[in-house]
């Protein structure tokens, strides 16, 4: 995980975490729209221990697109390591298989 995605100031085109990010995360996902405080979730502590990667400029956190499509794409592969991908639609988990695909994402104990 010690991969990191360099946001160039400049180069990039910035997003605000809050505000701009849920609206851009709305196009991609069929209109469900998250909240700015999942967006502030994602850059400051991260999901499994992978931050959004962020600028800071005049007191505001900014992410790009480039970032967040980078950061998605680690966290799909991040999911599909750990096991707690269904390869398969059709695939069906028992109780026990439920329980050790969350355990091997650190969800369960």
């Amino acid at each position: 995980m010690s991969e990191t995605y360099r946001i160039e100031i400049g180069a990039d085109e910035l997003i605000a975490v809050a505000g701009d990010l849920p609206r851009f995360v709305q196009g991609l996902v069929g209109g469900k729209r998250v909240h700015n405080s999942t967006a502030y979730r994602w850059a400051l502590r991260g999901v499994r221990g992978r931050r959004l990667p962020t600028v800071r400029v005049a007191g505001r956190l900014y992410t790009s697109k480039g970032a967040f499509s980078w950061w998605a794409a680690k966290m799909a592969d991040d999911l599909v390591e750990a096991g707690s991908v269904i390869d398969e639609p059709s695939q069906k988990l028992d109780a026990n298989s439920v329980e050790d695909v969350l355990r091997r994402a650190g969800i369960r104990d």
